[in-house]
Parts: C-alpha cells; structure tokens; sequence
C-alpha cells in the first residue's frame, strides 16, 4: 500500500506541474517560433557574407611562412603556405610579387608569380613555386599581392568533385 500512495504522491505533482507546463509552453511556442530556422534570413545572411567575401578577398587569404632561396640550377624556389579563412568563397590562384637584387640591394625587376590551386572555403595548403628570377640577382624579396575568387560557375563543379572524393 505504501508504494501505491508513494506513485501517487509523485505522479499527481508531476501531472500538475505538466499541466502548468503546457500553458507555459503556449508562451514558449511563440518564443521558440520566432527565433526557429529562417531559410530566407539565412540565405540573405550567407549572401551578405558571400558579398563581403568577394569584396575584399585578401582580407580572407593568408600567406604565411614565405621562404625562397636559389636551388642547384640557379632557379629561384619559394616555399610557403596559403590560408582560406572565407566560410563561402573559394579561391584559385594567388599572386605573388618577387622583387630581385643585386649585391649592392639594387632593384633587377620584379616578377608577378602566379600560385594556381583551389583554395577552398576554411582549407589551407603548402606551395613551392620555381622561377628563373634576374641574372645577377643575389636576393629575393616575394610579397602576397592579389588573389583570383573562383567563377560562380566553376564552383558548384569544385564542390561537385569535392563530394564525388
């Protein structure tokens, strides 16, 4: 018998309480459906970021860990790594600038050294780049200069292969 009073003393609060729940939960319906899942303000909010994405993409790129030197033939190696920290935009290619000196850090030329990989959205790699640079040249400086955002077209193809591995 003590057992019985004992489910009934916890199951009639419990239903009480339940009950005093599902008026609060009228309240909390109307709360919960105001900030549930959008699909349009989250698409426009993706959009906006997109935009800015595209809009100043260097912001988004990092090039880190730049080291060059002359190799066995003469070429110029330069080693480094490259940063997406875009959450939409991906990117193809990033420009280099290589600056080449003398002895006496006198200005050869510069050359523009193009980094072709798909650099997708949050990814990084490493890149090693060969060029001939100047005769005479003893020095190197490379700078990060510019950035190319893949074509609205050729991304649902990259995304496409990326779900194909």
């Amino acid at each position: 018998m003590k057992i019985k009073e004992l489910l009934f003393a916890l199951l009639v609060p419990a239903f009480l309480i339940g009950c005093d729940s599902d008026k609060k939960s009228e309240h909390t319906t109307t709360t919960c459906t105001a900030t549930t899942y959008n699909a349009n303000t989250y698409q426009a909010a993706k959009v906006s970021l997109a935009d800015q994405e595209k809009s100043n993409p260097k912001k988004f790129v990092a090039v880190t860990d730049l080291k060059n030197k002359k190799n066995l033939i003469g070429q110029w190696v330069i080693e480094g790594n490259i940063s997406n920290k875009a959450t939409i935009i991906s990117f193809k290619e990033i420009d280099l600038k290589a600056s080449f000196y003398d002895k006496d850090d006198v200005l050869l030329g510069t050359k523009e050294i193009p980094v072709e990989q798909v650099i997708n959205p949050g990814t990084d790699f490493t890149f090693k780049v060969k060029t001939d640079g100047y005769k005479g040249a003893k020095t190197m400086d490379v700078v990060y200069k510019n950035v190319v955002i893949v074509p609205a077209s050729e991304e649902k193809k990259i995304k496409d292969s990326l779900k194909k591995a």
